[in-house]
């Protein structure tokens, strides 16, 4: 699919993704004027938390308070339950909303790649999903407000104890009206917006992945879903591990079916290392077996 305006810097940040270690990257609107002149609200989703094939992506969506009503006449819904052509059709008028609707809406998306969840998620000490994720929402409420637009109301969907969330945006944002609740995607039209932009944000990735490992572009693959639970997704993570080089950059390495079937089918890797209270000098030294 080609989203207008936007489709260039897609296909040019995907390409840079994949280039580039794992490099991930945010793509965003124009701040509307609106929106630096009166109290804004925003709201947060991502898309892609659970599979264990392509990048997460975080988006947001802020427009002005006195616009919440106008927003939610739109009739934006929660991502999971509108059609591909439906999502498509509400991201084209997001993207546009100032002519396309006369509400002021801007929005930002931020995608991490697999390599960048994964190479957290094993590194020491460990960073779970859940703390990479509220970093993720942090980061995109840090890039809102140091565009000049005055927030004064988040609504997050939460990821975790919703409570614990909340508590934790409110001390890092004083004086903003912080709201983390459970299908918040369903709750606030604004969090709806944001979850349409972080779904179209990953298909499109997902449909345009370009494989740094050259030798699997131009075949076809079905890999389904992404979701480990899913037939299409495990036939294709069974066919697709190297025996020295394991998975491709589209894999996060770190889901628990993955890293089974590196077990099962690649080289056994081992690395010797210190612990952080050891200076070092009594670390096993690999040899040549080892290597």
């Amino acid at each position: 699919r080609v989203h207008g305006e936007i489709s260039l810097s897609f296909v040019m940040a995907a390409a840079m993704d994949r280039t580039t270690g794992g490099l991930s990257f945010p793509t965003e609107s124009e701040v509307p004027p609106l929106c630096l002149t009166e109290p804004c609200c925003m709201g947060i989703d991502e898309a892609g938390r659970g599979p264990a094939l392509g990048p997460m992506v975080y988006g947001t969506c802020y427009c002005p308070v006195s616009q919440k009503t106008a927003v939610k006449a739109i009739g934006f819904d929660d991502s999971k339950v509108l059609s591909e052509e439906a999502r498509d059709a509400f991201f084209d008028q997001i993207k546009d909303s100032v002519s396309s609707t006369g509400v002021s809406i801007g929005w930002i998306v931020r995608a991490l790649s697999p390599e960048e969840i994964s190479g957290k998620m094993l590194r020491v000490p460990k960073y779970n999903l859940n703390d990479i994720s509220h970093d993720a929402a942090i980061e995109l409420i840090q890039r809102v407000i140091a565009k000049g637009v005055n927030i004064t109301e988040v609504f997050v969907d939460t990821v975790g104890d919703p409570k614990k969330y909340e508590e934790k945006l409110s001390k890092l944002f004083p004086g903003v009206a912080v709201a983390v609740r459970k299908k918040a995607d369903s709750l606030y039209p604004v969090v709806s917006a944001a979850s349409i932009c972080a779904k179209v944000t990953r298909d499109f990735i997902v449909t345009n992945w370009v494989f740094r490992e050259s030798h699997l572009n131009g075949r076809e693959h079905k890999f389904g879903s992404g979701y480990p639970s899913d037939p299409a997704t495990k036939s294709w993570l069974a066919n697709n591990v190297d025996h020295v080089f394991g998975f491709p950059s589209f894999v996060r390495f770190s889901w628990a079916p993955a890293r089974k079937l590196l077990e099962e089918h690649a080289a056994p890797v081992l690395y010797p290392y210190a612990d952080d209270d050891d200076d070092g000098a009594d670390a096993a030294e690999p040899d040549a077996a080892d290597l």
